[in-house]
């Protein structure tokens, strides 16, 4: 378990309250920083919210807006990726390589015995094959 108590990261002398709306304005700072102690393995959002003194409500929200980006760039995320195409060599090396490869194979069941055929099989292979099965 995480503890998040120990942090002094409470009500900073940066929030402000709003006389109008009764409401406490906190500082992006302090709602960044206790996003992501609440997104550590283990820590408890009620827990952090208590040692901050701030509703464990209104801490989800900025766990949410911290998850969407809206703090910032979030700590770990993936950022996008642009694949390019091959180059022609390694295009022609993996096409070649391809050709050598089998296509697919053939599975056939008779009186107990499997066979498997890999790759291209000719007709004539096929019926010697099966007539030698079939005996």
């Amino acid at each position: 378990m995480v503890d998040t108590m120990t942090q002094d990261l409470s009500i900073s002398d940066e929030t402000e309250f709003d006389a109008e709306s009764r409401h406490r304005r906190h500082p992006l700072d302090l709602k960044r920083k206790v996003a992501e102690l609440c997104l550590k393995p283990g820590a408890s959002v009620s827990r952090v919210a208590l040692s901050h003194r701030v509703n464990a409500n209104l801490v989800r929200k900025w766990v949410k807006k911290y998850q969407a980006g809206d703090y910032g760039p979030v700590a770990g995320q993936l950022l996008p990726v642009t694949v390019a195409e091959e180059p022609a060599a390694r295009a022609e090396a993996k096409s070649a390589a391809a050709a050598l490869q089998p296509e697919g194979y053939i599975e056939i069941e008779m009186r107990g015995a499997r066979v498997r055929l890999y790759g291209r099989v000719d007709v004539e292979t096929l019926q010697a094959l099966l007539r030698s099965l079939g005996r």
